[in-house]
């Protein structure tokens, strides 16, 4: 491929070549994708369609400025053209596959075999890690380590290999230098001030302690016990008023509303304006006591708040509904535009359905193309990444661009986003769109990933749904670990994957398995398809999303003492635990975000908003 591109620059008429492209690229491009050249020759244009885009600025000017949608769309099937050849070629991309799929099983001779046949060696550093740090398969000694720091110590594992080093270095052995700290993009997900703004006050660490007993009490079911332990303690107003916010959404859980509501309405008296969720509880047990009007009044006071979208959304939208019931539909509006402001929130989402409201998101790329001018040939990492990306090699190439991002910055925050979106390495691309919001701007394309990793995959369930479950769960995060041993993207339990595979082998050093992509959405599939057999949950999304995060059996408990079946808003405001209420809102909401990317039916929204039982439905197909 080189060989080529470098002849047609030898011939004498280049810069007639160059000029034509230049003043047809339009054409260029079609005729490369719209009609049948040969691989080879179709490489060499794109090639050189690469390559001038970085040597000569003004035509890369003129590719991000065209304001021709048909231009656009043909530029970013060659960036996608580029993704897949343009560093690795066919042969070589089937090679790296094999090789590390051998090196997976301990198959050390059939994967050298293969490596001494590769043209481009370029992944070779993320080869020899693999079977260096292999859990199981291999044990790796102080001289192959040394080696390899040796040779590959620019990657972003280095400092891995060398703790290991450090460890089995034979004794009067001088220490290895440590590998340079580079900068990187760090963390997972969104950072949590960016969706969860406090309120106006902080909790001094003095008190924690306080706090753990607390929330323990309220999650043991014993809210009495909690608003006991409160006399004991000398407290400041504020931090007791926010305490008996989690103490009257215990009393809620249990049933005991009219406590729940005297709680929160006294402590919301003296601290509610700085402490606005005393408003949302004593909102929600009036509303449960058929107190409407009361309700009323505490959700009408979230609606006054600025920091907390969330709540705000939420205060809105339940204001709304009083006022329907009581015939008010002008209030009812006004406070259904005031929750649809917040579009990026449940009851945001739910509010525009009522209003008939579009999104309005943009989803295109700000300037397509203009990752072209990253100087990708120069860079090392984005080379490795383009070519670990193409190989199926996600979590690796998600790490080398992390360094990218360290080398280059905020000022290149959205040719990051677009390239992360091309290479499909969504845990990457998150943590960037995050990076935007915190500037203030808001990207979705960056905060919605939808990775393409479903192609070589039986699709048993709705993509949308499987996104807006790993965004949740591990912010597409392949390596993800809860503190209870979750694993993975889909944040799977090895006992849950142990039933569901039936391999009693997933357990201790073969734990690793869950953290392998195409088997973890493989077990999650099947996870939701075995929830989906049973009677009490069939197809009705509620029940399906609290029964993956919370158990089968904790949902039928659940189902069982809620009793507002003829609400389904107030269900899932009744659920007992915190962390699956807002895990079940935070996921429906993920959902119809995804629906509008892909201008595909709000069905379950609408449902909700017409106060039905939603349904699951796969899209997909």
């Amino acid at each position: 491929m080189i060989k080529v591109v470098f002849f047609i620059f030898n011939v004498v008429f280049i810069r007639n070549l160059l000029f034509e492209i230049h003043k047809n690229l339009g054409v260029v491009l079609h005729l490369i994708f719209r009609f049948k050249f040969t691989k080879l020759f179709s490489r060499a244009l794109i090639l050189l369609l690469f390559y001038i885009c970085i040597i000569n600025q003004s035509l890369a000017n003129t590719i991000v400025n065209s304001e021709s949608e048909y231009f656009e769309s043909l530029l970013i099937e060659t960036a996608k053209n580029l993704n897949e050849e343009i560093i690795l070629n066919i042969a070589d991309q089937k090679k790296y596959k094999k090789i590390f799929y051998l090196q997976k099983l301990g198959k050390w001779k059939e994967a050298n075999e293969v490596i001494n046949l590769l043209n481009n060696k370029i992944l070779l550093g993320h080869v020899r890690y693999q079977k260096l740090m292999h859990p199981t398969k291999y044990r790796s000694k102080y001289k192959e380590l040394k080696e390899w720091l040796y040779l590959y110590s620019d990657h972003p594992m280095s400092d891995k290999i060398w703790k290991l080093a450090e460890r089995r270095k034979p004794e009067n052995t001088k220490s290895l230098k440590r590998p340079e700290k580079l900068n990187r993009l760090a963390g997972y997900g969104r950072d949590f001030k960016s969706i969860t703004p406090l309120e106006n006050f902080s909790i001094p660490k003095q008190y924690n302690p306080v706090y753990k007993k607390i929330i323990n009490l309220v999650k043991r079911g014993r809210p009495t016990q909690a608003l006991n332990s409160l006399s004991n303690n000398n407290l400041p107003d504020y931090i007791e008023d926010d305490l008996k916010a989690i103490i009257s959404a215990g009393y809620f859980a249990v049933g005991k509303d009219k406590i729940s509501m005297k709680i929160a309405i006294n402590a919301a008296s003296r601290s509610g304006i700085n402490n606005p969720k005393l408003y949302w509880r004593a909102g929600l047990a009036s509303y449960r006591l058929n107190k409407k009007e009361i309700a009323l009044k505490n959700f009408i006071e979230l609606t006054k708040i600025e920091k907390n979208i969330w709540l705000k959304s939420a205060g809105a939208y339940w204001a709304a509904k009083i006022y329907l019931e009581f015939n008010n539909n002008i209030e009812a509006k006004n406070n259904f535009i005031i929750a649809a402001r917040q579009l990026n929130t449940f009851y945001g989402q739910l509010a525009l359905e009522y209003l008939g409201y579009d999104e309005n998101i943009s989803w295109d790329i700000k300037n397509p193309g203009s990752f072209l001018k990253l100087d990708v040939l120069n860079n090392e990492h984005i080379k490795r990444a383009i070519a670990l990306s193409s190989v199926g090699r996600y979590g690796e190439a998600d790490q080398e661009m992390r360094f990218v991002y360290g080398i280059l910055g905020n000022d290149k925050i959205h040719e990051l986003i677009e390239l992360t979106n091309y290479l499909n390495l969504p845990a990457v691309q998150l943590r960037l769109g995050d990076k935007l919001f915190q500037k203030g701007e808001m990207s979705y394309l960056g905060l919605f990933p939808s990775p393409q990793w479903f192609e070589n995959q039986e699709r048993k369930i709705d993509e949308v749904l499987l996104w807006s479950l790993m965004r949740k769960e591990s912010s597409f995060y392949l390596k993800a670990k809860s503190p209870r041993g979750a694993r993975g993207l889909l944040q799977l339990m090895p006992s849950t994957a142990r039933t569901i595979t039936k391999d009693r082998t997933i357990r201790g050093s073969n734990l690793w398995k869950l953290y392998d992509l195409e088997y973890n959405i493989l077990i999650g599939q099947n996870l939701l398809l075995r929830l989906m057999d049973k009677e009490n949950i069939s197809d009705s999304l509620i029940p399906l999303l609290i029964a993956w995060n919370a158990g089968p059996t904790r949902y039928k408990k659940w189902n069982e003492k809620i009793k507002v079946y003829s609400d389904p808003l107030l269900y899932i405001e009744s659920i007992p635990s915190y962390e699956t209420r807002w895990f079940v809102k935070k996921v429906l909401k993920n959902m119809w975000i995804y629906r509008d990317k892909f201008k595909q039916p709000k069905l379950s929204r609408k449902d909700l908003m017409n106060n039905t039982w939603p349904k699951y439905k796969n899209l997909s197909f």
